[in-house]
């Protein structure tokens, strides 16, 4: 029995730092601290995105039913500009119409002023966007979005090259978005383009060298497969189904953990822009609202904090602690509670292992640390006694 007494103290000994004492060999009894066996915990720090470069091309149908609709896109544009003003992100946002007749843009961005394209050195990138993308409705009737895409990246004739020298870089990633009323007439026979579906979603795969800079195609369109009515009551009043955009949108880009790919289909027909323009805006600025863990938490022990590079601290509130249904009033009374100066709400999502943080995006260079309790690490942390014999 002694060997085994002996055995059990020093396995004691070795799991922790507290100090037992053995008097002799003989019967041996007393009390001592339980070795800290508390759960093991984990931090992961995350660093949201950091000046990364972004080629963001919009085509724009210029077609005769687009007026109205050129106008909503430039006055919901702050919506996707939000994500990028004063960021730090390097993008160039570009404008050409889907009218690829001799006289149409044919690919080449539209300039205005001396602007080719929007950066972060033009003063008023929204009142220039806007200028940009109301192209007018006097452009081809046969709308061939993806061919003036493929053009204007590929810069094929000396027309593109002149315009839109200097957009598109190898080391950006690279969205596409297109805003039409009408199916892609690239595809039909007689349209000089020369590409299937499959080949272009294929071309734009296989552009960028890196796997790892992301590319997406989006679009603002008919829904499929029957279009859509616009409540709007002006000369625009609905829009075909917008084939085969969805199909590209589902094509182009690395499909995530539950298989989709990161473009974006909203129906043309929607009254309020404001929100798809900032889901686009997101998409392409590349800036995340959900962070997956490096473990597997114990729920309940999630603790976010958001360090903005000003040095603001702005402390998470679990959802899983708010009533339900909850909205601000309920994150603000918890957020006093904290003691915190501002906060946002996290939820987390156990068949991801990630955090999603469902109304507030950090800002660039942002740290964002997430704390944890190991799930296998769960035991019971209470004093213990013990007491032997050595017989």
């Amino acid at each position: 029995m002694q060997g085994r007494s002996l055995a059990l103290v020093a396995v004691l000994a070795l799991a922790c730092d507290n100090e037992l004492t053995i008097r002799d060999a003989g019967n041996f009894s007393g009390t001592g601290e339980k070795p800290d066996l508390a759960p093991p915990e984990k931090t992961d720090e995350i660093t949201q995105v950091t000046k990364p470069e972004v080629d963001i091309l919009w085509v724009i149908d210029n077609s005769g039913s687009m007026a109205d609709e050129q106008a909503k896109l430039a006055e919901n544009f702050p919506a996707f500009m939000e994500f990028f003003l004063e960021s730090g992100l390097d993008y160039h946002i570009g404008v050409t119409s889907t009218d690829t007749t001799g006289s149409g843009l044919n690919g080449a961005l539209r300039s205005v002023g001396t602007y080719r394209y929007i950066t972060p050195d033009v003063q008023d990138p929204v009142a220039i966007f806007g200028q940009m993308a109301q192209l007018g409705a006097s452009g081809s009737a046969d709308e061939q979005a993806s061919a003036a895409a493929y053009r204007a990246i590929e810069m094929p004739a000396p027309k593109q090259q002149n315009a839109n020298a200097g957009f598109y870089r190898d080391d950006a990633s690279l969205h596409l978005i297109v805003v039409t009323d009408e199916p892609d007439s690239s595809y039909t026979f007689g349209s000089g383009f020369g590409q299937t579906v499959p080949e272009f979603i294929s071309w734009l795969n296989q552009k960028k060298n890196d796997a790892d800079i992301p590319v997406s195609f989006s679009a603002i369109a008919g829904p499929v497969p029957g279009g859509c009515q616009s409540s709007g009551g002006g000369a625009f009043d609905g829009a075909e189904a917008g084939t085969p955009y969805h199909t590209i949108v589902a094509g182009v880009g690395q499909r995530d953990a539950d298989g989709r790919t990161p473009g974006q289909f909203f129906s043309i027909c929607q009254e309020d822009w404001t929100e798809l323009l900032e889901n686009l805006g997101l998409l392409a600025s590349a800036l995340r609202r959900e962070y997956f863990l490096s473990e597997v938490p114990t729920p309940g022990t999630i603790t976010v904090v958001v360090e903005t590079p000003d040095g603001a601290i702005i402390e998470g509130i679990d959802v899983a602690t708010l009533p339900e249904p909850y909205d601000q009033d309920d994150v603000d009374f918890a957020c006093e509670e904290l003691g915190a100066a501002a906060c946002f709400e996290f939820l987390y999502k156990p068949a991801r292992n990630s955090i999603e943080l469902p109304s507030y995006v950090p800002p660039p260079q942002s740290k964002i640390r997430i704390n944890y309790e190991l799930l296998s690490g769960q035991t019971d942390g209470e004093d213990f006694e013990f007491s032997g014999d050595s017989d």
